[in-house]
C-alpha cells in the first residue's frame, strides 16, 4: 500500500510538474506574441506627405491652371471695371474692385502665411496618384494645419513640396520664388490680410 501511495504521488508530482511547465510555456507565449497594433505599424508604418501651402500658391500663380483658369476671369473683370469706369456705374466699379481686393488678399494669405490651399491642388489632382506613390505616402497634410499634423502623430513624414511644385508647371521665375519661400518662416494671416499693393 505504502508503494502504491508513493507511485501516485511521484505520478502527481510528475503531472502538476508538467501541468505547470506546460502553464508557463503557455504564458510566456502570449506574452511574447505582438499585438495586432504594435506588429502592423512596425511592419507597415504610415507615411505622411506633407507639403508647405505658401510654395503652392505661389507655384500656382502664372501656371498653366491660373491662366486657364483664373486668368480669363481677371481679364473678364478687368474689362468689366473699365466699362464700369467708362459708363459711370459707381457700384459696379467698388464691387469690382471689392473682388478684386478680395483675389488678392486670399493669395497673400496663402502665398504668405498658412491659410489653406485646398482648392489650389485640385487643379493637380490628377497628379497626386503618382506623387503618394513615387514617395509611398498615404495621404498628403499642410504642415501649418495644426490639427492634421496633430492626427499624424508619430508617422513617418515625407517632404512633397517640390513634387507638388512641378506638378503645376510653374514657370522658372515661380519656381524659384515658391522653393526660395521655403528659408522663410510663414507671417501672421493678419498681416498676410493687410499687405498692401
Amino acid at each position: 500500500m505504502l508503494r502504491m501511495l508513493a507511485s501516485d504521488s511521484r505520478w502527481l508530482i510528475h503531472k502538476m510538474v508538467f501541468t505547470g511547465c506546460l502553464l508557463t510555456a503557455l504564458i510566456l507565449m502570449i506574452g511574447c506574441e505582438p499585438k495586432p497594433d504594435q506588429s502592423a505599424e512596425a511592419s507597415n508604418p504610415q507615411r505622411v506627405g506633407v507639403y508647405d501651402s505658401r510654395s503652392i500658391a505661389i507655384a500656382f500663380v502664372n501656371s498653366p491652371a491660373y491662366k486657364q483658369y483664373v486668368q480669363p476671369i481677371l481679364n473678364a473683370n478687368h474689362q468689366a471695371y473699365a466699362q464700369a469706369v467708362e459708363d459711370g456705374d459707381t457700384d459696379r466699379v467698388e464691387q469690382l474692385k471689392a473682388w478684386g481686393q478680395a483675389h488678392q488678399t486670399k493669395l497673400h494669405m496663402q502665398a504668405f502665411s498658412t491659410e489653406p490651399v485646398d482648392e489650389l491642388l485640385k487643379h493637380v489632382q490628377s497628379s497626386l496618384p503618382l506623387i503618394k506613390q513615387q514617395t509611398g505616402v498615404d495621404r498628403l497634410v499642410c504642415k501649418w494645419d495644426k490639427q492634421a499634423m496633430a492626427e499624424v502623430g508619430k508617422a513617418q513624414q515625407v517632404d512633397v513640396t517640390l513634387l507638388l511644385i512641378d506638378a503645376f508647371k510653374p514657370t522658372p521665375t515661380q519656381r524659384k520664388a515658391a522653393i526660395e519661400i521655403l528659408k522663410h518662416q510663414p507671417i501672421a494671416l493678419d498681416a498676410a490680410r493687410h499687405i498692401d499693393d
